[in-house]
Parts: structure tokens; sequence; C-alpha cells
């Protein structure tokens, strides 16, 4: 929504900006692997595919522990074999 700039009625109340949820996001995140602690969730398949998206398309702002989320989700196999499936090497370089 923010890339769109839409002004939806959702967006004002979710976040404003696309720097509250990074900010929100990082506080979840702060002290642990996951969001839900150190247990991997039905919740990372929702969020983190968005998440891993928006930020490959630089829609959402810098933030090093949000960086870090998104390579611990690289780095299981499910997401890599997904990803072969549907975002091939030869058309979306890293």
């Amino acid at each position: 929504m923010w890339a769109s700039n839409l002004d939806a009625t959702l967006k004002h109340t979710t976040w404003d900006t696309a720097q509250q949820a990074v900010d929100i996001l990082g506080k979840a995140l702060e002290g642990q692997t996951w969001l839900l602690g150190d247990q991997f969730t039905a919740a990372h398949v929702a969020i983190g595919s968005v998440i891993v998206m928006a930020r490959f398309n630089d829609f959402l702002p810098k933030s090093q522990i949000v960086d870090d989320y998104v390579e611990r989700l690289r780095e299981r196999p499910a997401f890599q074999q997904a990803e072969k499936l549907t975002w091939p090497p030869e058309l979306f370089p890293n």
C-alpha cells in the first residue's frame, strides 16, 4: 500500500508509514529468533513472505533486525524450495 500511495482506510488503521511497520516488527523480534520466541510458526509463512517481498522491492526502510529476520527465513530449506519454484534465480538475481 505504501508503494502504491493509495489513501486507503486500512492503511491508516494499521500503520501510517512503512517505518512504523518496521519498528513494530523490530520490536516483536527484539531479543528472539522468531516472532514467537525460538519457534518457527505459520505466522512466519504468512508475514515472512510479505516482508521478504517488500525487502526485495525496497518497499521497507533499512533495518538490521528485519534484514537478519529475512536471512533466517531464507536459510530454511522449505523457503529455499519455494523460492526456486516461485522466484527462479535467472529471473530474480540477488
